[in-house]
């Protein structure tokens, strides 16, 4: 609804060249040993499906076309991990993404993919392994939208505790605990046969704060 959407009639299969290096180092801090790891990815498309959102076709279209031009993408990620005590686990990670599409005829930003994204997970579980608790925090950069408009950085938060048994395990917890929600996810929800009615703007979560309670069974 709000869109007419196209395709070309000779989509041709994805193409690309991938190239990567990655580097592992191991070193002693403060009598415990630390992993370190590094790696970096290159793919460069020959040919892809892009999407072409308010395209050279007009507002209110999306196209489905062959890549004109250029595409690629580069990463690279750094991620630590430590055991800050005994049972205890320290994990801390960046990713950085520069990814660009051709775009009628114009090379810019992929949009409604984040520039960066960071992750520290702390996980603990006592001398019996009776009880684990993991807490995860996540860092999702800004990016861009179809519009050439930026959407921004925003954080979110994620714990959970298990309780084992013999045969079974109880674990409880909650995701996106700051409650981070895109605050019009939908334009002209109310209306979807408004020619102003656009989903193709959703760069974030579009629920609140989730609690979960659960059983896991342990079949010998």
């Amino acid at each position: 609804c709000g869109r007419t959407v196209y395709a070309d009639i000779d989509l041709k299969q994805e193409e690309a060249w991938n190239y990567g290096v990655a580097a592992s180092l191991h070193f002693p801090l403060f009598g415990k040993e630390m992993e370190l790891n590094t790696e970096y990815y290159y793919t460069d498309f020959l040919q892809q499906t892009v999407m072409n959102v308010d395209g050279n076709r007009g507002p209110h279209t999306i196209t489905f076309e062959n890549l004109q031009g250029k595409s690629y993408t580069h990463t690279v990620q750094i991620d630590a991990t430590y055991p800050p005590f005994p049972g205890a686990t320290v994990t801390a990670a960046f990713r950085y993404n520069d990814a660009r599409t051709t775009y009628d005829g114009v090379l810019r930003r992929r949009p409604l993919t984040s520039r960066y994204k960071g992750l520290l997970t702390i996980s603990y579980k006592t001398p019996t392994e009776l009880w684990q608790m993991d807490i995860t925090a996540q860092l999702h950069g800004k990016g861009e939208l179809y519009d050439h408009s930026t959407y921004p950085t925003y954080f979110q938060l994620q714990a959970q505790l298990t309780r084992e048994f013999r045969l079974f395990s109880i674990y409880a917890g909650g995701e996106n605990l700051t409650n981070y929600r895109i605050p019009t996810p939908v334009i002209h929800a109310e209306n979807p046969w408004s020619p102003a009615f656009d989903a193709t703007q959703i760069w974030g979560p579009t629920e609140g704060a989730m609690f979960y309670v659960d059983v896991r069974f342990q079949l010998e």
